[in-house]
């Protein structure tokens, strides 16, 4: 985390600087704008999360007969089969994607950053966690948890790169003015 940490504000430009600078306060998103972020950043998680799940892990055939799955022809057909098999997981996944925002938007609130560079440090920030994958694990075979690892790191990079453009501040709002 460290490692990352110094990446992040190496890619970010947050080194202190021996000038001062004050940042002008943002109002807060308000209510209604962080309504239709939050429904919609949900949808996306779990709509990404099908999607890198079938289309990464799913591939591999070890971890279809870990699980005892079964390769649908499609996506549609997965998805098809998972509402109609496992109606909750779509609701388990809806929770995480609440939690997963609650969790990195007061995060992101504290950048002063172009958009993108929101977009980045929201993805860096999901994808770190990640590597926990890349140890090893005595739950699940080795093959196993390198699908989960590439799985989840797409999915973590896009949706973190989505979530953080779609909270980013408006670059007017954040101006740096210089301190006397």
């Amino acid at each position: 985390m460290a490692l990352f940490t110094a990446i992040a504000m190496a890619i970010l430009g947050k080194w202190r600087s021996a000038t001062a600078t004050v940042r002008q306060p943002e109002p807060p998103i308000g209510v209604r704008g962080m309504t239709w972020r939050l429904v919609l950043l949900v949808l996306i998680f779990v709509f990404l999360y099908m999607l890198f799940g079938y289309f990464v892990a799913w591939r591999n055939p070890a971890l279809r007969a870990y699980y005892g799955g079964t390769d649908y022809a499609n996506f549609y057909e997965a998805l098809k089969s998972n509402w109609q098999r496992e109606p909750l997981l779509f609701c388990l996944q809806a929770f995480r994607a609440v939690l997963y925002v609650a969790c990195l938007y007061p995060l992101l609130r504290t950048l002063f950053v172009p958009r993108w560079g929101n977009a980045i440090a929201a993805s860096a920030f999901l994808a770190s966690w990640t590597t926990a994958l890349l140890l090893p694990n005595p739950l699940m075979p080795p093959s196993v948890a390198r699908s989960h690892f590439w799985e989840t790191l797409g999915f973590t990079l896009v949706f973190g790169a989505l979530m953080g453009w779609l909270t980013a501040r408006r670059a007017e709002a954040s101006a740096i003015t210089d301190a006397p």
